[in-house]
């Protein structure tokens, strides 16, 4: 699939080959179930991401060879990539489908948008290039830094987007302290993570409190709302679920789905899951 200066080349085993700009990367990708893969094509990668797991205790990540940072263009944005110690390399490319989807909602001028587990910064800034205020958390000082370096190099700096490092879980409940109120969210919550100070994130045990806070937090009827993850103890119909108890007046109106890359080579990956909705009210 190309887009801009991304392309996913192939996937087969357990792996996908992907070219960010031109650099090629062989990474770990758990839903590539493809056998058929094409050597030729694969010893092109410019580095790989290899996991090695000797036993519960011994975990080895590393890439090889290490590579200086480099930027790409994607979707009109221009953004910073890197390697990262996860296997990350600040961009997936696979949210990217929700982004005509925001150019469809005619109500987003000066919404408050809370967009919590936000990473490098890609979809806040299409939110706020649709006129959207954009409260950007992550619980990474890093990551912040980053995505505000994608703003700079995208000459979206200008934009009202918050950054703040912090837990997602106690900023909403602060909030709601506050008293302040939001229009929508975005949230792509991991399977299991940390705040900046050590707080325990599980998806699981804290995805519904989440929730609950957010409900709080905003009207009966959001102007938009986008849950996604990556979770492999999730699917649509579970984020679906959640959305529905939670948004019951929206329950209508709740998109779901798969978030999937095409390959070069006609084969589908599946990167994730999706529900969401929106109110043009």
């Amino acid at each position: 699939m190309i887009i801009d200066d991304y392309r996913l080349i192939d996937q087969a085993s357990g792996r996908k080959l992907e070219a960010f700009g031109n650099i090629i990367l062989d990474r770990p990708a758990p839903a590539a179930d493809s056998r058929d893969r094409v050597s030729a094509v694969w010893n092109s990668a410019d580095a790989k991401f290899t996991r090695q797991i000797a036993n519960e205790e011994f975990k080895q990540e590393f890439w090889s060879p290490p590579l200086p940072p480099w930027q790409i263009r994607f979707q009109g944005l221009s953004l910073q990539l890197k390697q990262t110690p996860f296997g990350h390399v600040g961009l997936f490319p696979e949210h990217a489908i929700h982004w005509p989807w925001f150019e469809q909602i005619d109500n987003l001028a000066d919404k408050q948008i809370l967009h919590l587990f936000a990473y490098t910064g890609t979809t806040s800034l299409k939110l706020a290039q649709r006129g959207a205020h954009v409260v950007h958390l992550d619980s990474s000082k890093s990551v912040v830094n980053w995505a505000r370096k994608n703003a700079q190099l995208s000459q979206l700096d200008h934009k009202p987007i918050r950054w703040i490092v912090e837990d997602a879980l106690k900023f909403v409940n602060r909030e709601i302290k506050r008293g302040n109120k939001y229009d929508g969210f975005v949230a792509d919550p991991p399977s299991y993570g940390h705040g900046p100070n050590r707080e325990v994130w599980k998806i699981e045990q804290n995805i519904g409190e989440l929730l609950d806070g957010l409900r709080e937090l905003l009207p009966a009827r959001p102007t938009l709302a986008l849950l996604t993850c990556h979770s492999q103890d999730y699917d649509h119909n579970a984020l679906w679920r959640l959305l529905a108890d939670h948004f019951p007046e929206c329950r209508p109106a709740i998109e779901h789905g798969e978030m999937s890359l095409k390959s070069e080579t006609n084969k589908t990956l599946n990167c994730g899951w999706f529900a969401r909705f929106a109110d043009d009210n």
